[in-house]
């Protein structure tokens, strides 16, 4: 009888097995259908900053996804511009030592789809609509571990000069080198930096990096100051997510 009790109870860990599985999966369906549709708490211009932010930043290699090769790409970017514009004696920038744990933050809570090894456009805006809908005001503190990982490393490597505060010389090449917007007029990267600064009565210091992070981030108005902390905004429409994202996901 032994044989076949064990014969019963490896088919029932078996059936239990597949009955778990299938669970699971029903499970991550769910989440991700709930999810769509809480999207629609996402604005049309907050899609398209976070979709910027998405192709133009984290999607180094341009496939349509982020994953690890994409952020040692952005890694690469990063130590490149310092090692060629930093006049302060040069060191690993603190975005890169802080890149593992970035990486794997973002990874665990954005990659909601069984595990592949990357982030698609889609689990990345999921990921926003969580955040928009949580967080209810501009304050940097609020932002996940991982977003404030981003922000405070890419204020270092901008701030070439060391001095604590981003010029508009050094907003310039910063996104010219990184995002390769070098098709941006000098007048035009005058005025991202005036709307910024206010007119030059808020100068970028890291707390005002901070809070035009936040802004660009979850502001879904396009008066707000936050918005050109990303690069020139209004080129955004032919880049691959935006408004066809929207109405997808809206329907």
């Amino acid at each position: 009888m032994q044989p076949v009790m064990q014969a019963v109870k490896t088919a029932t860990v078996g059936l239990g097995r597949v009955i778990q599985n299938q669970g699971q999966k029903i499970f991550l369906q769910s989440l991700s259908y709930a999810t769509v549709a809480r999207k629609r708490n996402l604005g049309e211009f907050q899609v398209s900053k976070l979709t910027q932010e998405f192709d133009k930043v984290l999607d180094t290699n341009g496939d349509g996804f982020i994953d690890k090769d994409d952020i040692d790409g952005l890694k690469k970017k990063m130590v490149k511009f310092a090692q060629n514009k930093w006049t302060k004696p040069y060191q690993d920038p603190p975005y890169t030592t802080h890149f593992e744990s970035f990486w794997e933050i973002l990874y665990e809570y954005a990659d909601i789809q069984p595990k592949d090894g990357r982030i698609s456009r889609d689990e990345w805006l999921h990921l926003w609509t969580d955040i928009v809908t949580d967080i209810k005001e501009v304050n940097f503190d609020l932002l996940p571990q991982w977003v404030k990982l981003h922000a405070q490393g890419i204020f270092p490597v901008m701030d070439y000069h060391g001095d604590g505060q981003i010029t508009i010389d050094e907003y310039k090449a910063f996104w010219q080198t990184i995002c390769d917007f070098n098709f941006v007029s000098d007048e035009r990267i005058q005025e991202y930096f005036n709307h910024m600064t206010e007119n030059g009565k808020y100068p970028i210091d890291l707390k005002r990096f901070q809070y035009l992070y936040t802004d660009f981030c979850l502001s879904n108005d396009p008066e707000t100051p936050g918005k050109y902390l990303g690069g020139p905004i209004e080129h955004i429409r032919g880049l691959k997510g935006g408004r066809q994202d929207i109405q997808r996901l809206r329907r």
